[in-house]
């Protein structure tokens, strides 16, 4: 019976060895249970860019540009992921019925980081050019393709290790054109 109870002491002392050393790992940042998940979506009618292996994708077409101000000194370095930078499963873009989704991760955070995003369009071609698919492929005259805040902050903390920010992209308004105006002289003095 002693000796039963011995390899469970032994047993449970040497999961809690590995849970420990385990929490350590992911705590120096190389495995860092801290990260942000970044999202840009867009309504389906506005079509897609391209047909991949994987289906629909528009997600070559946005870059994420982000910094992370961990509270030094030592300033922030802007950092860009693009979407060759992503693995295959995040390039692939999701359908959540009504909205298209590309997904971007930023790992290897810290407790109390702050990271600031900015979801780009780079190409001035791909805010104008028409797509395939839905309704809507190609924006009207004189629009273009925008992300409607393009700049968002968020602090990892220890209730919240895995943030999401969310980015939509949309159709900018088209220029509005305004009648001409007549010059018109009139003298307010001039009797009837």
């Amino acid at each position: 019976m002693k000796y039963i109870q011995h390899r469970v002491i032994a047993l449970f002392i040497g999961l809690i060895w590995l849970s420990t050393c385990a929490t350590g790992v992911l705590a120096q940042g190389t495995n860092s249970p801290y990260s942000v998940r970044v999202e840009i979506r867009y309504r389906k009618q506005l079509g897609y860019q391209t047909m991949s292996p994987q289906g629909p994708t528009s997600c070559s077409v946005f870059e994420l540009h982000y910094k992370v101000d961990d509270g030094s000194d030592r300033g922030q370095l802007e950092r860009v992921i693009k979407d060759e930078d992503r693995n295959d499963e995040d390039r692939k873009m999701g359908d959540d019925g009504r909205y298209y989704v590309c997904s971007f991760f930023i790992p290897d955070l810290h407790q109390d980081n702050k990271v600031t995003a900015t979801m780009k369009i780079p190409l001035n071609s791909m805010a104008t050019q028409a797509w395939l698919g839905g309704p809507q492929a190609e924006p009207p005259a004189g629009a273009r393709r925008i992300i409607s805040i393009e700049t968002k902050s968020v602090i990892v903390t220890q209730d919240a290790p895995r943030p999401t920010l969310v980015f939509t992209m949309l159709y900018s308004l088209p220029p509005v054109r305004e009648a001409p105006v007549q010059n018109r002289k009139i003298d307010i003095f001039k009797k009837p």
